[in-house]
C-alpha cells in the first residue's frame, strides 16, 4: 500500500460522486497510519482500497500496471559435464 502514497487520481465512476468529491478535481492518495486517504487542498477522507479502485482512475497509467508485482528472476548457472 505504501507505493500508492502520492499517486494522483480523479473521480471517473459513472454515478454522482460522494459528498465532498468533485468531478473535475485531481486528488492525491495518502497512506499514513496503515490507512488510505484521498486528499485535495482542504479535503481529506479515508477510503477503502476496493472502493478507491472502483471510483477513481489514475491520472497517469492504470491500476493493473501500478499494482503489478515485479518478479525477480535469479539466474542459476549449471555446470556442464
Amino acid at each position: 500500500m505504501e507505493k500508492l502514497n502520492g499517486i494522483l487520481i480523479k473521480y471517473t465512476h459513472p454515478a454522482s460522486p460522494p459528498l465532498g468529491i468533485e468531478l473535475n478535481k485531481i486528488y492525491t492518495i495518502v497512506y499514513e497510519n496503515k490507512k488510505l486517504f484521498i486528499f485535495n487542498d482542504n479535503y481529506k477522507q479515508d477510503i477503502n482500497f476496493d472502493l478507491l479502485k472502483q471510483l477513481f482512475s489514475l491520472v497517469d497509467g492504470d491500476w493493473d500496471e501500478l499494482l503489478k508485482e515485479k518478479i525477480k528472476i535469479e539466474e542459476i548457472k549449471l555446470d556442464k559435464k
